[in-house]
């Protein structure tokens, strides 16, 4: 990961939604959580049970809903159409629909959590869904702007200003294709 990383709880949404990676080059995208059997690798990695059988395909197919919804989520915090990727909106609000979350009150304050048992792929879900809706500061979790990259960061600017991962890679790519751009008007 090249952006900066998220503060607790949001790191969790970040991890989630960056176990894809999107490259210009079709060779170097990679996705952790390309099957049933990957899902439950990534979740025993991340400390995160889901039983012990390997999940069912219509739970893995929810789970790929949720990360590429809430990545076109954040890339509306970045300046993007919120319905630029309206299909993977339309399959994250399906899922989410059928996430139970309930409402408790640890300090006082109210905080979501995941209903039912945590164990599993639907408490996985509820989980990351819990930890997107715990703050003001979700607005700073964003997708990179750069199409072939759009890994998720934590824009620490003052102004909320931040569009790329790192300014050194994907920030760079567009000023150059920019610089490219004005030179081939010019030319």
């Amino acid at each position: 990961m090249t952006g900066q990383p998220a503060p607790a709880p949001f790191d969790l949404v970040q991890d989630f939604v960056n176990t894809r990676r999107i490259s210009a080059n079709p060779a170097k995208n990679a996705d952790a959580l390309s099957s049933p059997a990957a899902l439950l690798a990534w979740c025993r990695a991340h400390g995160r049970l889901v039983g012990a059988d390997v999940p069912t395909e219509a739970e893995w197919a929810d789970v790929i809903a949720v990360r590429d919804g809430l990545r076109a989520v954040l890339a509306g915090h970045n300046g993007g159409a919120v319905d630029e990727d309206a299909d993977a909106l339309r399959r994250l609000a399906a899922v989410t629909a059928d996430i139970p979350l309930r409402v408790d009150f640890p300090d006082g304050a109210p905080a979501l959590r995941p209903a039912g048992d945590a164990n599993t792929v639907r408490g996985l879900l509820g989980e990351v869904l819990a930890a997107a809706a715990s703050g003001a500061d979700w607005s700073r979790l964003k997708a990179c702007r750069d199409p072939f990259c759009r890994e998720v960061f934590y824009d620490t600017s003052k102004n909320r200003s931040g569009a790329w991962c790192s300014m050194r890679v994907c920030g760079s790519r567009a000023k150059q294709r920019r610089f490219a751009q004005r030179q081939r008007v010019r030319g």
